[in-house]
């Protein structure tokens, strides 16, 4: 429901504006990406007092969609959803519980600002993402807490990019297993390089 909110409101203002998908940047836009990554995650955990600690580095592939609206040909701003890498592990452990093969994903959902440094493409740009960072072991357990992204890229022609992302996360739980307090914080950083498609 969180995700649905922010492209509900989109698809509402839709009609309201005569600037959408006109060959600008002005107004409403709707942009892709996808490419490979790396995942670095560090998981501690307290059971009862006792502390554990475990970490993951892997190579990941991760997509993200994004919704936005241009005030000028220069800046946008919008929505990104799903800014994260998923990659499956022989085990993870989080809330002291194994999970065999968990399918884990690190990603950075969360509003955007982007800044174009031409009118028009070629265009280098820089991008800043301040949001929700969420954790998912694979299991049961999904975490999240504060997440920031930034990134620098190139639009190389008219809706065609390329950027380079780095993402950074705290997600964090706390819970109740059969009388065990337990506290689970995970730090999380991706790094990814996407080709891109901005529609406007």
């Amino acid at each position: 429901m969180q995700r649905a909110v922010p492209l509900l409101a989109l698809l509402l203002a839709l009609p309201l504006t005569t600037y959408a998908f006109d060959g600008r940047r002005e107004g409403f836009l709707f942009g892709f990406s996808l490419g490979p990554g790396y995942q670095f995650v560090e998981q501690e955990w307290l059971i009862d007092g006792e502390h554990s600690q475990r970490e993951d580095r892997d190579p990941t592939f991760g997509t993200a969609l994004r919704f936005g609206y241009g005030l000028t040909d220069y800046l946008v701003l919008g929505w990104v959803l799903d800014l994260g890498s998923d990659t499956d592990d022989d085990e993870t452990k989080l809330l002291g519980t194994a999970v065999e093969r968990g399918n884990t994903r690190f990603e950075i959902d969360g509003f955007s600002a982007t800044y174009f440094f031409k009118k028009r493409a070629p265009a280098p740009f820089v991008e800043a993402v301040i949001g929700t960072a969420r954790w998912d072991d694979g299991g049961d357990n999904l975490l999240d807490g504060l997440g920031l992204a930034g990134s620098i890229g190139y639009e190389v022609r008219k809706h065609w990019m390329v950027k380079g992302t780095v993402g950074w996360g705290t997600p964090s739980a706390e819970a109740t297993i059969d009388d065990q307090a337990i506290k689970a914080d995970v730090t999380g950083l991706a790094i990814a390089f996407n080709a891109s498609y901005l529609w406007y």
